[in-house]
């Protein structure tokens, strides 16, 4: 693995693939989260609309189903609406938090229901543990209108009377509770007249002695029988009690039992039957025995029990649960709960639920609420109790209830996830083929052509100079005028390589360094300027016998015998370290610069003479040579459009002419290469000999002859 990426790091089409897949990947990575971000926003916002206006709709429904005075069509609507939305959840919640139109749940075991509402619900009328009652509610002929599929026994009330006390208040307790069951049946939608006196009469037949009846505001008798007693005595008291301000009041009649006188005041939901501004509509009194035939408690449980049927007959049943309430809130009983049918608790009366924050929000200030818990979005809107809805909740409160409904978004966030995962199948394919794209075009478009350039500089950097760039032309791309740049470069190198077989380093050198100059004259110029001071040793050689050879050797075969022999002597001087200056027919002329410039060209002319006999290939050719060592000037002479780069001065015609006087294999010096050379020449070694004649010096030459110690 690392001999491969160590591969692709060393190719660019792998870089620059690299280089364009990140930025394929982010900008496909920001594509896609911009637009999940965006999708999840509208998802957001569409499910936020949905479940606003599902929970409308459901208020709609349940307040137009309420309105028709039917909890049952409640309960339908709201098990057809779950049924046809499994993901969506739908909670009511009346005026006080509690949960209301719940789905039964399962029954209860039979083993696990106490032997009393065993004993209740299998048709005993009534049961009694301790202090504790139990009385059956029958599913009665004219209740199977709605419980047409219930057993024998339609629900069980149980109750602990506080027996303490309802001796003594049995009027107050029993008025309470008997006015409180006539609003709610009054109030019911389309009540009749004989309703009201079945109820009555119903009571008097559960409690004997107990008599009611409801007087108007002139106290003439509405519903039910006036109680015994003087007609006179009645309406005096009725109209007392029918007064404005007036509150409930007890009333004793000579021989005869409690009475109890209760004013029924003009309410908002009254006032539908009741078209008139009087503060009381009317009167409700609750004549009792002065002994109750089954004692206080049993007087209390026969008027709760069919205070409950009457007030279910009217299809009202979910305001049993206020009706109950008002019953605990009396002080009638300490205990009192509902069971239903098949012994599931319906309601406790005592043990209220505390609601929900977002349904206590709504019930207190009025005001919906939306908040996201878990994968859900839940949306809690408050049931106005307006004028239509007072009828029968009452005008006590503003809201009458809370619907929550609770959509569950697992479905939308799958469908996002699924679209995400699309996406990112779909960017990292796009990605995938734009690296095969990009790596195929710019292999054969960049790649290739770099590597034929690389490929080409890389011979050049070995010294081989006959590659050349393949499809490189001057108009093409820029890679491709690059590849010419190339080719011109090598054409270049070829043509300096040459010239340097013509001339000496030093003037390719200079050539070179002038290069960098201004172009023109200032090249010139910089050539010019360029000639200076050096101390050199400089070595002439010449062919002793090449003139007579010449004379009986063809041209060619003279030709190649001088440049056998001078090519046997320019080895030498290069491998000593010198720089031929020129060849001048068959003399030779080097130049040897720094410090050991002298012993070199000494060290290089005794080479020579032997290189020359071991080239001269059985002739009698031989080499005669001078070294002279000085200060010289070192330069460029010549015209602007010929120049020749050499070294000037004294030290160059001694040299020259030291080599015109030394005999074949002989190598002359002066006086001044001997003093260079120093006390430990190495295996050199200098013969003084006669002083030397030379032309244009006063005084002859102090000359030695160099040999190999």
């Amino acid at each position: 693995m690392g001999a491969l990426f160590r591969y692709l790091r060393q190719r660019l089409v792998f870089k620059i693939g690299m280089v364009t897949l990140v930025v394929i990947a982010a900008g496909f990575a920001a594509s896609s989260y911009l637009n999940s971000r965006r999708a999840a926003s509208a998802l957001q916002s569409s499910t936020v609309d949905a479940s606003t206006n599902l929970a409308q709709g459901m208020i709609a429904g349940i307040r137009g189903a309420m309105l028709a005075g039917n909890g049952i069509l409640v309960q339908d609507l709201i098990t057809e609406a779950q049924g046809k939305l499994p993901s969506v959840s739908i909670r009511v919640f009346d005026q006080a938090g509690a949960q209301v139109f719940t789905a039964a749940g399962p029954a209860p075991a039979p083993g696990s229901l106490s032997p009393e509402l065993a004993q209740v619900l299998a048709g005993t009328p009534r049961a009694q543990s301790g202090a504790t009652v139990l009385r059956g509610l029958p599913n009665q002929e004219r209740c199977q209108t709605c419980h047409p599929a219930l057993p024998a026994v339609r629900g069980v009330v149980s109750m602990v009377p506080t027996q303490a006390d309802s001796a003594g208040r049995r009027a107050e307790l029993l008025g309470s509770i008997v006015t409180d069951a006539f609003k709610h049946i009054m109030t019911a939608r389309k009540v009749k007249q004989s309703e009201l006196d079945d109820y009555f009469r119903e009571l008097a037949a559960a409690a004997p002695g107990l008599q009611v009846a409801v007087f108007d505001h002139e106290g003439s008798v509405a519903y039910g029988e006036r109680p015994p007693g003087d007609e006179d005595s009645w309406r005096a008291a009725v109209l007392a009690a029918a007064a404005p301000g007036a509150v409930a009041r007890d009333l004793q009649l000579p021989g005869q039992g409690p009475a109890r006188l209760v004013p029924l005041p003009m309410e908002p939901r009254c006032q539908e039957c009741h078209k008139d501004s009087r503060p009381v509509r009317g009167v409700l009194a609750v004549a009792l025995p002065l002994a109750p035939a089954d004692g206080p408690g049993g007087e209390l449980e026969a008027v709760l029990e069919v205070s409950l049927q009457n007030i279910m007959l009217v299809a009202l049943g979910r305001l049993v649960t206020r009706f109950l309430d008002s019953v605990a809130r009396s002080g009638a009983v300490s205990a009192l709960t509902l069971h239903d049918g098949e012994g599931r608790l319906y309601y406790d009366a005592f043990a209220r639920p505390s609601p929900p924050p977002a349904v206590a929000i709504a019930l207190a200030g009025r005001k919906s609420t939306l908040r996201r818990e878990g994968g859900d979005l839940v949306v809690v809107a408050p049931l106005l109790n307006d004028m239509q809805c007072q009828r029968c909740h009452g005008g006590d409160l503003p809201v009458r209830g809370a619907v929550e409904i609770r959509a569950s978004t697992a479905r939308a966030e799958r469908a996002e996830r699924d679209a995400m995962r699309s996406a990112a199948g779909f960017a990292g394919l796009t990605v995938v083929l734009c690296f095969l794209v990009l790596w195929l075009v710019l292999k054969r478009i960049v790649v290739d052509p770099v590597r034929r350039i690389g490929d080409v500089a890389e011979k050049i950097g070995g010294g081989d100079l006959t590659g050349e760039v393949t499809g490189a032309t001057a108009g093409g791309d820029e890679v491709a005028r690059l590849g010419a740049r190339i080719n011109e470069m090598v054409q270049g190198l070829r043509a300096k390589l040459h010239l340097e077989k013509f001339v000496s380093r030093g003037a390719a050198a200079a050539a070179e360094a002038a290069s960098t100059a201004a172009q023109g004259g200032a090249a010139f110029r910089s050539i010019r300027s360029s000639g200076e001071r050096r101390a050199c040793a400089v070595l002439f050689t010449d062919i002793r016998g090449f003139t007579s050879y010449a004379e009986k050797i063809a041209p060619e075969e003279v030709v190649k015998m001088l440049n056998r022999i001078l090519a046997a002597q320019a080895e030498v001087v290069h491998r000593c370290g010198g720089d031929i200056d020129k060849f001048v027919g068959d003399e030779l002329m080097a130049v040897f610069l720094g410090d050991d410039g002298a012993r070199h060209a000494v060290q290089a002319g005794l080479e020579m003479v032997e290189a020359v006999r071991a080239a001269r290939a059985g002739t009698d050719i031989a080499v005669g040579g001078g070294v002279s060592y000085g200060e010289v000037v070192y330069g460029a002479i010549g015209a602007e459009d010929r120049m020749d780069y050499t070294v000037i001065g004294d030290v160059v015609n001694t040299g020259a002419r030291l080599c015109s006087a030394a005999s074949a294999g002989e190598l002359l010096c002066t006086e001044a290469v001997v003093k260079s050379c120093g006390d430990s020449p190495g295996a050199i070694a200098f013969d003084p000999i006669e002083p030397l004649k030379v032309k244009g010096k006063k005084e002859p030459l102090r000359t030695y002859l160099a040999r190999k110690a």
